[in-house]
């Protein structure tokens, strides 16, 4: 078993509207594996969270026999903020025409 450090690609697929902000904290993770079952990167499918919420090392799918050796299993991989309410103040629709002298 070999060990290398590969980059983490974050993938919002055509389905969800992909965030206006988002926070990628680890952006390579250590793993072991036979030599032949490196790729060039790992994918992290981050629709769940396309709304807000984080996803961890423990969510990554590894392929074939490869095995994260981080120590930061329950660090936050990517973290998208909720969506904020627009705080503009609501204008009444009050007709204010003083022409009626």
């Amino acid at each position: 078993m070999i060990q290398r450090e590969l980059p983490i690609k974050i993938v919002f697929t055509d389905a969800v509207t992909r965030p206006r902000k988002s926070n990628q904290h680890i952006k390579r993770v250590r793993v072991a594996g036979s030599e032949d079952s490196f790729p060039e990167e790992l994918r992290l499918e981050a629709d769940e969270i396309a709304d807000g919420g984080t996803l961890t090392i423990e969510d990554l799918s590894l392929p074939g026999d490869l095995e994260v050796v981080d120590r930061r299993d329950r660090d936050p991989i990517i973290t998208v903020e909720m969506p904020k309410k627009d705080k503009r103040p609501r204008h009444d629709h009050r007709d204010h025409d003083d022409d009626d002298d």
